[in-house]
């Protein structure tokens, strides 16, 4: 398979489990334990944002490289822009989803944070993208890297990269050390003068998340221009990163199914939890998925061709996994997929407020059923795209004709 394919099985993967991860009901859902997240610090987001930066790399430095600097941005601003008016869509969807349904404002409300009211101040606030209903966070900050991408991507192919990196780089170290919170306090009191107790709403901070797309960004424009050597990021026989990437992720698994099982005191808790923020991708969440994409990078890359069975066995079967076509026509259409997770997910909260509390049975056909209908968005624009090849092909017949 390609490259590309598998990138597109990568993504579709990630998909698959956020859908998993925000099928929310009434007591837990049993089935999405069989997870990824329960063994780590690794959650589908992260990787989500790294591919990406990485598509985005490979594709836009294409069309800047290939055409002109002019068409790359005015595709990433049109991108950008319609993106944009997609999300604030389905913002008004699931919002009208949870106010209008009766009896469904209150128990459901918290989704929303001040949309449940719509107040005109959330509403501004939501419109400029700092206030945002549950499970649209990835889309906001995908707006805000896209609009930057431009100019990252002009540095690096100015001969920058390094310095792109090491400015990602600063920019998240500067959230670990809290140097944005004078912004973020400035932007909440002048929020709350809009409406009473409105601040800033979402899961992940943009500016600490972009060290992800950024690394995808450089990657993938390395990868476009030939520039990134595989044979030395990932040797076949003795590569210098396997071992201490696999002591990483054996020890955050251990680590995390510690705490969940209780088995760490409480002040030796309380102390690690100081370096355990998703939304600010501290540096436990950033160091076990860094370990975790290089492990599973060298089994797609150099694994195969490993004399060790073991790798070379489960590098076929990642191969396999990731070449899946359920999982690669969702990743062919990662962000239309992504906008209509979200409404899948306020639905599911519908049914289980109106119908439930359901037996375990019935909430894993729901989440099995929510992961299905992730293909109805991707089958329709395949369908819609292929529309116009089949009228174009007639109308050549008839021409030849």
């Amino acid at each position: 398979m390609s490259r590309s394919a598998t990138l597109d099985g990568l993504r579709g993967y990630f998909l698959v489990f956020m859908m998993v991860n925000h099928v929310v009901l009434a007591g837990g859902v049993l089935l999405a334990k069989v997870n990824h997240a329960e063994l780590g610090y690794v959650q589908d987001a992260q990787g989500f944002v790294l591919l990406s930066g990485i598509v985005a790399g490979m594709y836009y430095t294409r069309v800047w490289t290939q055409r002109s600097p002019e068409a790359a941005r005015r595709r990433l601003f049109a991108r950008a822009r319609e993106l944009y008016v997609s999300t604030m869509l389905v913002i008004a969807l699931v919002t009208a989803m949870v106010v209008l349904v009766p009896g469904a404002r209150e128990p459901l409300g918290g989704f929303l944070g001040h949309l449940a009211w719509l107040e005109p101040g959330t509403l501004l606030a939501s419109a400029l993208l700092l206030h945002s209903p549950t499970f649209t966070d990835l889309l906001i900050q995908y707006i805000l890297y896209l609009a930057a991408t431009p100019l990252l991507l002009r540095l690096i192919l100015d001969g920058h990269a390094r310095k792109v990196a090491l400015g990602s780089a600063a920019l998240w170290a500067a959230v670990q050390m809290g140097l944005h919170v004078p912004v973020l306090t400035a932007l909440d009191a002048g929020l709350g003068r809009l409406s009473d107790g409105l601040a800033v709403r979402g899961p992940f901070n943009p500016l600490a998340w972009q060290v992800l797309y950024v690394a995808g960004l450089l990657i993938g424009s390395a990868v476009q221009r030939g520039r990134f050597d595989t044979d030395r990021w990932f040797p076949v026989e003795r590569p210098p990163w396997l071992v201490p990437a696999l002591v990483t992720v054996v020890v955050c698994a251990a680590w995390h199914l510690s705490f969940v099982h209780e088995l760490v005191s409480p002040i030796v808790g309380e102390r690690f939890l100081r370096y355990v923020d998703r939304t600010e991708f501290s540096l436990v969440y950033l160091a076990n998925f860094a370990a975790l994409a290089y492990v599973v990078s060298w089994l797609l890359i150099a694994g195969p061709r490993s004399s060790h069975p073991v790798a070379a066995g489960t590098a076929r079967l990642l191969t396999a996994l990731f070449n899946l076509p359920f999982l690669r026509l969702l990743g062919r259409h990662s962000l239309q997929v992504y906008l209509f997770h979200v409404l899948v997910a306020y639905a599911i909260l519908l049914i289980d407020l109106f119908g439930g509390p359901f037996n375990q049975f019935t909430k894993a056909v729901l989440l099995l059923a929510s992961v299905a209908s992730l293909a109805i968005p991707a089958l329709w624009r395949e369908r819609s795209r292929a529309k116009p090849a089949e009228r174009g092909a007639v109308r050549m017949g008839s021409s030849r004709g």
